[in-house]
């Protein structure tokens, strides 16, 4: 009886170490999909055939300018210095930071370091893909959407998901993200401080850095670029 009974819990043991071990595989299994994208760098500002520009709306050229910088890097031996002047007066200020790019696979998240001044200046994200559609990931007048306020020192990991929703105008307007993504800008635009209700436009100085740009991809590195 004796041994019938020790069969018994054998057998028990067995298959509740075979349950668990089922549990076990498919969540190591759920985990890798969701975990399965693959980090791909777009830029890390370490060659010397990118020449770095940026645009300006409603203020003068020379009062923004970027180059790099060997002093402040996050990431290998230098990043990108980003000097801006915004004025108190005329419309609202802003700049973008272009990058030319052909992202071939599907993306999923844009990532980069930004080392802050705590101007109160805003950051977004813009992106022109195949069909010459701008997705705009933050209105910078507004505030609406993802990005964020400058209200810190040092650095720190911006993360823009791109499978949320946004804005997006001209192109083919059929408001996708058509693959390959063509172009993205970094963008700054100046501090805003409500005063009785209304947007008052604040002057700024300052200097920014950013590096390592990168995205998730559902594809490896050869196949995304």
């Amino acid at each position: 009886m004796k041994s019938y009974n020790f069969k018994i819990e054998r057998h028990q043991t067995a298959t509740m170490f075979n349950v668990l071990l089922s549990l076990f595989v498919l969540l190591v299994c759920s985990a890798t999909s969701v975990l399965g994208a693959v980090p791909v760098v777009i830029q890390d500002f370490e060659k010397p055939d990118f020449k770095p520009t940026v645009w300006v709306v409603n203020f003068p050229n020379e009062n923004a300018s970027v180059q790099f910088s060997t002093t402040q890097p996050h990431d290998g031996k230098q990043c990108l210095k980003l000097h801006y002047h915004f004025v108190s007066t005329g419309g609202f200020q802003y700049l973008g930071i272009p990058f030319k790019v052909k992202i071939f696979a599907p993306i999923h998240k844009l990532r980069f370091w930004l080392k802050g001044d705590n101007s109160k200046c805003s950051y977004g994200l813009q992106v022109t893909d195949a069909g010459g559609e701008t997705h705009q990931y933050r209105s910078l007048s507004t505030g609406s959407g993802q990005g964020g306020i400058i209200d810190f020192t040092g650095w720190i990991e911006v993360v823009f998901d791109l499978d949320l929703p946004h804005e997006t105008w001209g192109g083919d307007r059929n408001g996708k993200l058509n693959h390959p993504i063509a172009s993205f800008n970094l963008t700054v635009g100046q501090p805003v401080e409500k005063v009785d209700g209304k947007d008052k436009l604040i002057a700024a100085e300052g200097d920014l850095y950013f590096d390592t740009i990168s995205v998730d991809s559902e594809k490896s590195v050869e196949e995304t670029l």
